[in-house]
């Protein structure tokens, strides 16, 4: 958000669950919970954000670079 903080109060911010690198086996990449995330940025809006926890990492491996590339597709056909 810092990089955005010219933008604080003019533009939305919101979470979406499909915008984030590359995730799986490394804790680095699994994001925080939803409610610790509210309390840290209380200007993103989270409502998009539809589970508590990260249903998207997975411990036992890493995403494909076809999984990231479906994702990022779903993202960008909710965009439009």
């Amino acid at each position: 958000v810092l990089a955005f903080e010219a933008l604080l109060g003019k533009v939305p911010f919101l979470a979406h669950e499909m915008v984030r690198e590359e995730t799986g086996v490394h804790v680095c990449d699994q994001r925080r919970p939803t409610s610790q995330q509210v309390r840290e940025f209380p200007m993103v809006d989270f409502g998009l954000i539809e589970s508590e926890h990260d249903e998207i990492f997975r411990q036992d491996r890493r995403e494909t670079k076809i999984e990231i590339g479906e994702r990022i597709y779903r993202f960008m056909e909710w965009l439009s």
